[in-house]
């Protein structure tokens, strides 16, 4: 298959470090934390834009998958150096499931070139935020219903992840003039 990602797959080897990377970067950005309730705020939306944008679909989603298991095993990676099943399974939970689908309808953009555009990209980078958010917003909703998650768990990101997404779709012309032209997969 013909990848337009800004890392094309090269070996099992490679690709198991980009997706192990992509992880990391989501622990990391997880740790810029401002704290507020009922969520977080964090950068950790952009670290996974960015693995979703960079990666590709598969590589992207895997790195995200990796990043839940690796919080889930016990590394205390998730917002404020949080960890366990309970995270995934408590009231931000469907944020963190929602960084999977994130990366995997970026990274599916990515495949096809759509993130060569700052239009066609900004567009994907809008429908994966909400995406990401309504995943969020649902899962929330049991926990203290649709109204409150809305106002605690939605409206409050809306323009930061804007502004985040704005900095992924900026930065990946930057990205792409740093990383040597490779051929064709």
């Amino acid at each position: 298959m013909r990848t337009n990602t800004i890392i094309p797959s090269q070996t099992l080897l490679v690709d198991l470090g980009l997706i192990v990377g992509g992880a990391a970067v989501t622990a990391v950005t997880a740790q810029v934390t401002i704290a507020s309730q009922p969520v977080p705020v964090t950068l950790q939306t952009l670290g996974v834009m960015v693995c979703g944008l960079s990666l590709g679909a598969k590589r992207g989603a895997l790195s995200q998958l990796a990043y839940l298991a690796a919080g889930v095993a016990g590394a205390p990676i998730f917002a404020n150096h949080t960890f366990g099943l309970q995270e995934l399974l408590g009231k931000t939970g469907g944020y963190l499931w929602g960084f999977v689908l994130m990366a995997l309808l970026l990274g599916w953009a990515a495949d096809r070139g759509f993130d060569k555009k700052v239009v066609p990209c900004a567009g994907f980078v809008l429908a994966a935020i909400a995406v990401q958010l309504f995943c969020g917003w649902a899962w929330l909703s049991g926990f203290i219903g649709a109204k409150a998650a809305f106002l605690g768990g939605v409206a409050p990101f809306i323009l930061l992840e804007l502004v985040k997404g704005a900095v992924a779709t900026a930065s990946l012309p930057t990205l792409r003039a740093f990383l040597p032209k490779s051929p064709a997969v």
